[in-house]
């Protein structure tokens, strides 16, 4: 200890104060600095809920057509019906993730990441559900409550966006959906897709009801499927009923079908 003193004397004294600056200084110039300590993160409360203050971070949010119309729904095929409860459910369990503090899309707790991130999060999720169920009133007749129940998949909401945004579904419709099934209505009949949906689950008489009902709306994807299920039930008569109504609205493949089933006799 009288060691340490004697030295610490000698070094004042000696070199003085300002030559003791210096060798401090230059003793850890080249060191590097650990920021974390010399700086904390500083948080924000928002509605009961702690972030990482914003410093006026500004939102990358932007809304848009996520293209669900058009590569996801709307070709009857068994893929595409399994997709779209695969991506309507993962937005589902994302987009809860909130009510336990974590931003949709990542682990990330909230107090990692500030209340934009998990806006711009919020929104994104809520962009997907909302398009999907958009999508689904053009396949479903206009019925709000049959993409649910079809995917096994319910958003209700959630506490954090009733204490924060309050955004809704509809708020994040795209035009662009609506005017590509105007443009495309014989293509994506919404009869011919919920008959499909039906089937799918293996509820054939629903399906057979729908595609009657929309024969009679002069729906021609209805009237070849009729024409189809009577062909694979080897009822010729009704087969050749409906490729003819479906042959009298244009359809080059009714016609063709209907010919062959004249020219067998039936």
């Amino acid at each position: 200890m009288k060691n340490i003193l004697f030295l610490t004397i000698f070094i004042v004294f000696n070199l003085g104060f300002s030559d003791l600056e210096n060798t401090i200084r230059n003793h850890y110039s080249n060191k590097p600095v650990d920021l974390t300590v010399v700086s904390k993160p500083q948080y924000e409360v928002i509605a009961g809920y702690k972030y990482l203050k914003s410093n006026n971070q500004k939102s990358t949010f932007f809304r848009r057509s996520l293209g669900y119309e058009k590569g996801m729904i709307g070709v009857n095929t068994q893929a595409s019906y399994q997709r779209l409860k695969s991506e309507y459910c993962n937005a589902v369990n994302e987009i809860v993730k909130v009510d336990k503090g974590i931003v949709p899309g990542t682990n990330k707790p909230f107090i990692q990441a500030t209340y934009i991130e998990v806006d711009d999060a919020y929104k994104e999720y809520l962009q997907k559900i909302a398009q999907m169920r958009q999508v689904g009133l053009h396949i479903f007749n206009n019925d709000p409550n049959k993409i649910e129940p079809l995917a096994g998949c319910y958003y209700k909401g959630t506490y954090w966006n009733n204490a924060n945004s309050q955004y809704k579904a509809k708020q994040f419709y795209n035009s662009e959906i609506d005017r590509y099934y105007k443009s495309n209505r014989q293509n994506n009949s919404s009869y011919f897709n919920l008959g499909i949906a039906y089937i799918n689950q293996g509820k054939y008489r629903e399906a057979t009801k729908v595609f009657l009902e929309g024969a009679k709306n002069k729906d021609v994807a209805s009237m070849i499927a009729l024409g189809t299920f009577s062909l694979a039930a080897n009822d010729f008569s009704s087969a050749k009923k409906y490729y003819k109504m479906a042959a009298e609205l244009g359809n080059e493949e009714a016609i063709e079908i209907y010919n062959r089933l004249v020219l067998a006799g039936y």
